[in-house]
């Protein structure tokens, strides 16, 4: 007889037989007239002991009905754990083998059956409603298969019992703590802010996709081979709720764009396809995907709701530049015509982000094009402006022996005059320096392309009456029917037109040796 085993199973059997979940069924069995009367007999022979060997039988005889009680002390504990493994393996016998190992030294693994037991008891039922239903239902099944494995193989009982028991427990216990696994309502999810904001059932479809698609306690990834299933559970529950802050982070249920709105609800599934952590997968596609959509929406929109232009192409029929003004006018026109936005509630959804990307394209183009017409067009302003200040000295030379042609040269060159063509022409190209200018000011409203190129017309002719009215027509007259040609020989030599256009410095002199 192991008098220190039967010590320690004494006092766990006080403990147990003092717990509240099976006191009442331990009372009915402890209870029951046979105990009694086997103590009795025991009794009866022990005083009637008369040697060693007499003691040693009813010594056994009483260690035997300890064990008997000890057993029905403990069976309530057990035998549920044992029904709980049989129910997950399907294993009948082995599991009474299970049994049969346990009882042998229950006090050792009494503690670790009963938190397992009342972990497991505090698992939603699954007959019920939950919003985590699947979850529980994926982490049950998985710890059938653990159950599966380990009773199939009898063997291992006393090398593994030890850690199969405290896997159990860590696992289930953790289960348990996980309060959100008893709601019944996406809104438990929230919080407190987000209970607060009227907007966020605008949201509901994409979370019910995010719960509905998140629940599964597969491994996601390398980091999750090793983690108690638990713990994933945990993680799923976390990847939801940041699914929440995600959606509300967007802002888009709070704005006043309807067909933004609309656009955005019409990707709800689209955005949770790819498999993977929910959170994850919902942030790369906001980020990768609908962001840059709903730039390019938004880009489309500011573009369209600015009013079109009016712009006549008869304010540049002389210019030289004719063509590139023309070109981009048509251009213009073309996408202003080309507004997608209103299609877009009806377009097939797997046409919708390239309509959108397309129709940006198309104003992307059209801006680029403008600038780099801008560019053309500003320089070859300044080139004329700069052409024209350059004679200035000149015309001043001319002007100041004859009183009668300062008025004109006021009105090429004077801020103070009313005319003031070359200052205009100077404001009408620095006009054109930033982005996004050209369109607007080849518009009738603004007007700045059509008054700068008659400013430079004016400008060309005032320049041409002062040399006229300057006593130098003759001259002009004679040195521009040289054309692009620069060369005077003897046959074309004149003395007297050469010396009064130097004098006027409307011309330089220079010359070629011919040896």
């Amino acid at each position: 007889m192991d008098k220190s085993k039967i010590k320690s199973r004494y006092d766990k059997a006080l403990e147990l037989k003092g717990r509240e979940q099976y006191a009442k069924a331990l009372e009915e069995e402890l209870t029951k007239p046979i105990w009694t009367e086997k103590l009795a007999e025991i009794t009866t022979r022990m005083e009637s002991i008369g040697s060693e060997k007499e003691y040693e039988k009813v010594m056994g005889q009483l260690a035997l009905l300890f064990d008997e009680v000890y057993e029905k002390i403990a069976a309530p504990g057990l035998d549920k754990f044992i029904e709980w493994i049989k129910g997950n393996s399907k294993n009948e016998t082995n599991a009474d083998k299970l049994r049969e190992f346990l009882i042998k030294d229950y006090e050792k693994y009494s503690t670790k059956i009963d938190d397992i037991l009342v972990a497991i008891d505090s698992l939603p039922d699954e007959k019920e409603e939950h919003v985590f239903k699947k979850l529980v239902s994926d982490f049950k099944s998985k710890q059938k298969s653990i159950v599966s494995k380990f009773i199939n193989e009898p063997n291992l009982f006393v090398n593994a019992i030890d850690t199969f028991l405290s896997d159990l427990k860590t696992e289930h216990e953790g289960l348990s703590r996980l309060s959100e696994l008893s709601y019944t309502s996406i809104d438990e999810l929230y919080n407190d802010e987000q209970k607060k904001d009227t907007t966020i059932s605008f949201y509901v479809s994409i979370i019910n996709n995010a719960i509905a698609e998140g629940q599964s306690l597969k491994e996601i990834d390398d980091t999750e081979k090793n983690q108690k299933l638990w713990t994933r559970a945990q993680s799923r529950i976390s990847s939801v709720k940041r699914c929440i802050a995600i959606l509300v982070k967007t802002g888009i249920a709070k704005s006043k764009d309807e067909d933004l709105k609309f656009l955005f609800s019409r990707f709800d599934k689209e955005m949770l396809q790819t498999k993977g952590d929910v959170s994850r997968v919902l942030d790369d596609y906001i980020e990768k995907t609908w962001t840059p959509l709903q730039d390019k929406y938004n880009d489309i929109k500011a573009f369209y709701e600015e009013e079109e232009l009016d712009i006549d192409n008869n304010d540049w029929s002389d210019y030289e530049k004719k063509p590139e003004l023309d070109y981009l006018l048509s251009s213009y026109r073309s996408v202003r015509a080309g507004n997608v936005l209103q299609t877009l509630k009806s377009a097939p959804l797997d046409k919708v982000a390239s309509t959108i990307k397309k129709c940006h394209s198309s104003i992307d183009e059209l801006q680029t094009l403008e600038n780099n017409t801008r560019v053309k067009i500003k320089q070859h302003i300044e080139d004329f402006y700069k052409q024209y200040a350059a004679k200035r000295s000149m015309l001043e030379k001319l002007v100041a022996k004859q009183d009668s042609l300062q008025s004109l040269f006021d009105s090429l060159y004077s801020e103070n005059s009313r005319d003031k063509f070359l200052p205009n022409i100077k404001s009408g190209y620095e006009s054109l320096s930033s982005e996004g200018s050209l369109l607007l000011a080849m518009s009738k409203d603004n007007a700045t392309i059509y008054e700068t190129l008659s400013d430079m017309t004016k400008a060309k002719d005032t320049f041409m009456n002062i040399l006229k009215q300057s006593q130098m027509e003759e001259q002009i007259e004679w040195i521009n029917s040289f054309g692009d040609n620069t060369t005077i020989d003897t046959t074309n030599f004149d003395y007297h037109k050469i010396e009064d256009l130097l004098e006027k410095g409307l011309i330089t002199l220079s010359f070629t040796k011919t040896f």
